[in-house]
């Protein structure tokens, strides 16, 4: 009888010890959350603390205010600008390709307007509204009055003047395809240089 309650006892201690020895374990799991825990909380404190400091006082949220206010003021006015000033004719869009169908005669109001007015006359082989375009450099000019002169009285008769010569082969310089305006400069009301990529 006392080997068996003996055994009775030593199971039920080894049984107490299991029991003991998980509560331990399930102890430590939680210890190490609870720190892990106070590692984040402190992290986050830390965290708080600098960005209180880079928080602006109240000097600066004024002055931060007033530069809202003032910028604000200033898209409006710039709108109400745009909204008074007349829509010019559309021309060629920076970047885009733009086929030969849709070049028109823009007139010479603008740099923009003239560029797309010449690759129109170009396209429809308008020697006279190209030639109006053109204002040839003195050097150039002299160049092609020299041309003009060494060429056979059949084929000068077409050439009055020496751009009626340059725009005639400009025309044939021109593909008839598509035209991309690369970039361009307005330095002045009257002046600007483009690039344009034709196809």
């Amino acid at each position: 009888m006392n080997k068996r309650l003996l055994s009775l006892f030593f199971v039920a201690l080894a049984v107490l010890w299991a029991v003991e020895k998980s509560s331990a374990a399930r102890l430590a799991i939680e210890i190490d959350a609870t720190r892990e825990h106070q590692r984040e909380l402190a992290t986050l404190e830390r965290e708080h603390q600098r960005l209180r400091a880079l928080q602006p006082d109240a000097a600066e949220l004024d002055s931060l205010r007033r530069a809202v206010g003032e910028h604000a003021r200033l898209q409006a006015e710039l709108a109400q600008q745009e909204a008074a000033r007349p829509a010019g004719p559309v021309t060629l869009p920076l970047g885009e390709w733009t086929p030969a169908r849709d070049w028109k005669n823009r007139g010479q109001g603008t740099p923009s307007a003239a560029v797309e007015t010449a690759l129109w006359a170009a396209a429809g082989g308008d020697t006279a509204a190209l030639k109006n375009l053109l204002s040839l450099a003195e050097p150039t000019r002299t160049k092609a009055a020299a041309l003009l002169a060494r060429m056979p009285d059949s084929a000068r008769k077409f050439y009055a003047i020496p751009e009626d010569l340059i725009a005639a082969f400009t025309i044939k310089s021109i593909p008839v395809g598509e035209a991309q305006l690369v970039w361009f400069n307005e330095s002045g009301p009257d002046d600007a240089t483009t690039c344009v990529f034709l196809l």
